[in-house]
């Protein structure tokens, strides 16, 4: 879901919707105006929450209006849709070294170090 027009999230979507087409994932596209409203932002991460088709809900930020952030980072369902493991009870697992989603960009630069050094 990319929110406004800020160039290096444009750049950033951009590239992640060609990789994942590359190999061959589904992927739904939500490019929103910056001026879209928090309740309907709300309403379809609701939406997302209850499709079956959909695995993960990656928000791009920096969000235009900085303030809704939280709100809108707290709605993806916690332990199935949020795949940049940016929700509070999320990040407080990874704190803890419980198992959890971890975030995707972050566990990607691990994975890539890991299978590097062997």
């Amino acid at each position: 879901m990319l929110v406004g027009e800020h160039p290096a999230s444009q750049i950033y979507v951009r590239n992640k919707r060609r990789t994942t087409q590359a190999v061959g994932m589904r992927s739904f596209e939500f490019d929103l105006p910056g001026t879209v409203s928090q309740r309907e932002l709300l309403t379809l991460i609701a939406r997302l929450n209850a499709d079956a088709a959909v695995h993960g809900i990656l928000v791009q930020l920096p969000l235009p209006k900085a303030d809704r952030c939280r709100r809108v980072i707290a709605r993806a369902s916690i332990r199935r849709k949020d795949v940049d493991g940016l929700h509070p009870y999320n990040m407080g697992l990874l704190v803890l070294k419980r198992p959890a989603l971890r975030p995707c960009t972050p566990q990607g630069c691990m994975t890539l170090i890991a299978r590097h050094r062997r």
